[in-house]
């Protein structure tokens, strides 16, 4: 497979991560003699169909979107016999691995995280996309501070409820224990505020060190985040100001319609931000 790569001018440096269905290598293109980040099918047979599907949809919303919180697409090769994409390789790790490796946070550096995300979101959402895939492992910090919302995989034009149910051969999407209660039987398959909700547990994470409701097998985690309340929301680190602990609730609501749009929450946040940082200069 080496030589497959090298002959189109890719040198395979590392992996990078990957799941079931794609892998991600580090890469250096040695006709620009820049590095980036490679996508393409694991080498199985049952799942390439898959995969060629899911870089195609990655490949067309990747096209269409430009935006700082947003991955930048190089190339798409999707339709190829051996379909891949070409990426800009994001120098930084993901919010799962600073979480495993015990990062140190500041209630500035969570409204920022979180508001960053949003904007991504607002893009996507904007132009009819919903990310579908909100969890840490698919937020990049990068070392310059810029957060991104990476694996556009999941990404799928919004659609209209009522969506499909989960036994109508849609392969499941995203992590359960971010989705919103009106797509956990869809497999994940959401709409723009079930993008907002999965973004409220990660920022609920993140002040909490816990998530709302505990984790569990699948049936267990559609279950709570149907009927079980939401535990209280306070934080071991930091005083939570309350207009975040609303917003943060708001993100989380079982109703779809009760959500803030992403657009909301990035606006909210700033207020939030604004507000506290003229309360420590003041202070």
């Amino acid at each position: 497979m080496d030589e497959f790569w090298s002959d189109l001018g890719l040198h395979l440096i590392e992996p990078l991560g990957g799941g079931p269905i794609t892998q991600v290598w580090h890469v250096l293109d040695l006709n620009t003699q820049k590095h980036a980040a490679l996508k393409w099918p694991q080498p199985s047979e049952d799942s390439f169909s898959l995969a060629r599907r899911l870089l195609a949809r990655e490949g067309e919303a990747s096209r269409s979107l430009h935006h700082r919180s947003l991955p930048r697409l190089l190339q798409d090769e999707s339709s190829a016999t051996t379909p891949f994409l070409l990426l800009k390789f994001l120098n930084g790790k993901s919010l799962a691995f600073k979480r495993l490796q015990g990062a140190i946070w500041t209630l500035p550096s969570v409204i920022d995280l979180i508001r960053n995300a949003a904007e991504g979101l607002e893009i996507l959402h904007a132009a009819g996309w919903v990310h579908g895939d909100v969890q840490p492992a698919n937020i990049m910090i990068e070392t310059s501070g810029n957060t991104r919302l990476i694996d556009l995989g999941g990404a799928h034009k919004e659609v209209c409820i009522p969506l499909p149910r989960a036994d109508d051969g849609f392969p499941l999407i995203g992590s359960a224990d971010y989705w919103a209660p009106e797509v956990c039987l869809t497999n994940g398959l959401g709409n723009a505020p079930s993008d907002v909700f999965a973004l409220g547990i990660v920022l609920y994470e993140l002040l909490a060190e816990r998530r709302p409701w505990p984790s569990g097998s699948l049936r267990e985690t559609i279950k709570r985040h149907h009927g079980d309340p939401v535990a209280p929301l306070n934080s071991p680190w930091c005083r939570i100001p309350r207009k975040l602990i609303q917003l943060t609730e708001a993100m989380i609501s079982r109703s779809p319609d009760d959500r803030p749009t992403a657009t909301q929450v990035v606006d909210r946040l700033c207020e939030i931000s604004t507000q506290f940082m003229a309360k420590g200069q003041a202070a």
